[in-house]
């Protein structure tokens, strides 16, 4: 297959989160909300290193295939993991959390 450009991958990359593996083998007792692993939805692709990619218009609050969408919808908790790792450090909390939003109809395409 064609190599992607490099600033392609990178974002790729700075989308993917781990997935529960339990989760994956229907044996995790928490709740999507409890876990600090991902758990995909059935239409979500998962990698050979049990890794999904976040759907980045689910970030900013604008993704309308909803379950049929083919990346993973994290839970608040896990979008905060995603604004840490593409917003450098930065402070996220509810607060930092909107202005990653922010900084990411900007920065995150399709």
């Amino acid at each position: 297959s064609p190599r992607q450009p490099e600033g392609k991958r990178r974002r790729q990359n700075d989308l993917t989160v781990e997935a529960c593996r339990d989760y994956l083998r229907d044996r995790c007792t928490r709740s999507d909300l409890e876990c600090k692993y991902a758990h995909p939805h059935q239409s979500v692709s998962v990698d050979r290193d049990s890794k999904v990619t976040a759907c980045a218009d689910s970030l900013r609050n604008n993704c309308f295939r909803g379950r049929t969408c083919r990346y993973y919808h994290p839970p608040p908790h896990i979008q905060e993991v995603v604004a840490e790792i593409n917003w450098f450090g930065r402070p996220t909390g509810e607060d930092g959390l909107q202005r990653f939003r922010t900084w990411a109809m900007f920065k995150i395409s399709k």
